[in-house]
């Protein structure tokens, strides 16, 4: 079993903050780091770098935390993100969770200064955002309950825009003795809807859109029955946008200039956003 970095709490400076903020974009799946991650525990289990106790949703490592232990109390700490740029900023994690409905639970909260922390969202926000809107030991809201394996959440982080740095935390409350959570992949996109993971694609109601073939090769078609109002988004593995453009009932979208591998394709109507995950072949 691998342990997380740093298993003590680290205190910045605000200076050091302001140094150590990432830009945006930001994936990581911790399949070979953790790198920025760290956790604050003084009792019970700590966030782990694992692979053993867990299972990897889109590949193999990831963090968890609460192996048969109750009383758990650690926090996992995320890097400074540099929000001053973004426009439309969202949040999406793959996370698997297995704890008592209602008493047991996880929630995500942030700060731009780490002395007032809030916390991120409600159950009524964003894709699969917190299955419990109270938990009885906590009174805050929690993903609480068994998820059905790995799933995909998603929030806008709108309401961050323009703020210099900003961290997040996530915070188990474990008092059964069999909680356990596991967090896989941590992104932060630009997108008009709500992104995914590549490796957990979240199909929303497609309404008739079909895209074809899927593998590509040079190229794919788009077929939409909203002519005019459709449009489409193209992301690599590192949340790049490296394509897009307007849908106007079919359209052939040319793959050549992109190199093979497994892209997130997003097309957006008026009333639907699609999430697909697709394949480009070699030309």
């Amino acid at each position: 079993m691998k342990q997380l970095m740093l298993t003590c709490i680290v205190v910045l400076g605000f200076n050091a903050a302001l140094q150590a903020q990432l830009a945006l974009p930001y994936y990581q799946d911790f399949e070979t780091d953790t790198t920025g991650w760290y956790s604050d525990t003084s009792s019970g289990d700590a966030f782990e770098w694992d692979s053993v106790n867990f299972s990897g949703c889109s590949g193999t490592m990831g963090l968890g935390s609460g192996i048969n232990s109750a009383g758990t109390s650690t926090v996992l700490y995320s890097p400074w993100f540099d929000f001053s740029n973004a426009i439309d900023p969202v949040l999406c994690i793959t996370h698997a969770f297995n704890t008592t409905q209602n008493q047991d639970g996880v929630r995500i909260e942030y700060t731009h200064d780490e002395l007032v922390w809030d916390i991120l969202g409600t159950t009524t926000q964003g894709i699969n955002w917190y299955t419990s809107p109270a938990l009885t030991t906590s009174n805050l809201p929690a993903w609480s309950g068994i998820s059905a394996g790995c799933i995909n959440s998603a929030i806008s982080l709108s309401m961050l825009s323009g703020f210099y740095i900003i961290k997040f935390r996530f915070i188990p409350t474990m008092n059964d003795t069999t909680g356990e959570y596991f967090l896989d992949d941590f992104r932060i996109c630009e997108s008009p809807c709500a992104c995914t993971t590549i490796a957990g694609t979240v199909e929303l109601p497609a309404k008739g859109i079909t895209v074809y073939p899927n593998p590509a090769t040079t190229s794919f078609t788009i077929d939409s029955p909203s002519a005019g109002n459709s449009s489409y988004f193209i992301y690599n593995a590192t949340s790049q946008l490296v394509a897009s453009g307007k849908v106007n009932s079919i359209l052939t979208v040319p793959t050549g200039h992109l190199s093979p591998g497994i892209y997130l394709l997003k097309i957006i109507t008026n009333t639907t956003c699609v999430n697909e995950k697709l394949i480009i072949q070699t030309h």
